[in-house]
Parts: C-alpha cells; sequence; structure tokens
C-alpha cells in the first residue's frame, strides 16, 4: 500500500514467540495479564501521529515484545479485525479498547494518605485524559490538613466516610503507611468503595465483591536487583 499524509502503514517484523496469554471474551474474565497489554496498546497508539491510520500486529509484537498471534488474539477478544495487506485501523483499535474497558466514562476517586508518593499521584495528568478524576484528598496527619494540591483542599480522613457517600465515589486510591492500611481499607469498603488502588506494601483484607490492585513497589525493586545479578 502506497504510504501518504493520510494513510500510513507502521511497519511489519519478526519477534520471539513468547507463551501465549490465553483470555475469554466475556470482560470481566479477562486476565490481568491481556487486561495490561490492551492498556498499553491504547496508551502507545494513543501518542501517535493523527495521520497513522494503519498498524500492523507485527509492529505492537515487536514494541511489547510478545508474538504478532497473541496482538491478534488480544484484538479479537475486543472486536477489532485487521485488513490483508493494511493490518488494524488505528482509531478503531482506540475506540474499541475505551468502550471495552470502560475508560469513556467518568470515574472518581479519592486519595488517602498524601504523602510524597500521594502528592504526585495527584498532580498525574494523564489520569484526567484516560477518564480518572481525582474528587477528594485525605490524610490523618495536623501538618497536611487544610494544605492542597492541585487545586484540591487535603481534608481529615474524620470525615471520609460521609465525602465518599455523599457523592458517591466508588474508587480509592491508597498511599498511606503500612500500620494504618488495614483500618483504611476497612473504612473504606464501609464508604461504599469498590475498587482500591493500593500503593502500600501490605496485602488488603476485603470483601468479594471489592477489586484491589496492588502496586508494592519494593517488589520491583527486588526484580530490578534480580536482573542485575551476574549469571
Amino acid at each position: 500500500m502506497k504510504k501518504t499524509a493520510r494513510s500510513r502503514i507502521i511497519g511489519k517484523s519478526r519477534s520471539v514467540r513468547p507463551p501465549i496469554v490465553r483470555s475469554r471474551r466475556t470482560r470481566c474474565l479477562l486476565t490481568h495479564t491481556v487486561l495490561e497489554r490492551l492498556m498499553h496498546y491504547y496508551i502507545c497508539l494513543s501518542k501517535y501521529d493523527p495521520n497513522i491510520e494503519w498498524i500492523s500486529s507485527p509492529h505492537l509484537a515487536v514494541q511489547f515484545r510478545v508474538d504478532d498471534t497473541q496482538v491478534r488474539k488480544d484484538l479479537a477478544v475486543i472486536g477489532v479485525k485487521g485488513r490483508p495487506n493494511a493490518g488494524f485501523r488505528r482509531s478503531q483499535i482506540l475506540e474499541r479498547i475505551r468502550e471495552f474497558l470502560g475508560l469513556g466514562r467518568s470515574l472518581k476517586a479519592v486519595v488517602v494518605g498524601v504523602g510524597r508518593l500521594g502528592g504526585a499521584l495527584v498532580a498525574y495528568r494523564d489520569f484526567r485524559e484516560l477518564g480518572l478524576e481525582i474528587a477528594g484528598l485525605f490524610d490523618n496527619d495536623p501538618r497536611k490538613i487544610g494544605g492542597s494540591i492541585a487545586g484540591l483542599t487535603i481534608l481529615s480522613t474524620d470525615g471520609m466516610k460521609s465525602f465518599i457517600r455523599q457523592r458517591k465515589i466508588r474508587i480509592a486510591i491508597l498511599a498511606c503507611p503500612v500500620f494504618v492500611a488495614q483500618i483504611l481499607a476497612h473504612e473504606l469498603v464501609e464508604a461504599g468503595i469498590r475498587a482500591i488502588w493500593n500503593f502500600s506494601p501490605t496485602t488488603l483484607q476485603v470483601p468479594s465483591g471489592v477489586f484491589v490492585r496492588n502496586e508494592h513497589i519494593s517488589v520491583g525493586i527486588g526484580e530490578i536487583a534480580y536482573h542485575l545479578l551476574p549469571f
């Protein structure tokens, strides 16, 4: 296909075949690995030149170090079909991932624990582009309460439950010290939170029906240290 300013096909090349992760077509039953790959596709493709409309599966495979067959399977899950000798339409991939993962809707969250990590998360600009709005900040440190970050006033955790209930917020970002994480998680669930993004280095105990995504930074350090060992 001829390359023009309006329509370009991004390269074709081969990649090493890794183990393929199998997924189910039902949205809520997708594996963590497949969901992560879909988000990587979305973030990557959304930053491409708008004039680039066609993308080949080998191109995505090379970028994310997976087999191009796996890329096609991932896209088939969300209903995206390719075109012979052209590849996949970039705009359709983005639209289907937004719809499939629910990125198009407005998602409101509270941040609990506004130290250096919590403050950095509040200031992260890409959240809003993905549909996530930080609606409230909470901390139990008197030195922080009353301050502000990104135009939001830091409130006491004493009023956290009523704040969440009144605004029907369902997402919490937990970036507090480990010794209060479980207590705060319990209060969040009582207030109606149904998904917790946990940056506290502990495993939270929550009822079934409450989703927890753990981001244990120490685990990442261990993985990096391991790969630096001489073999």
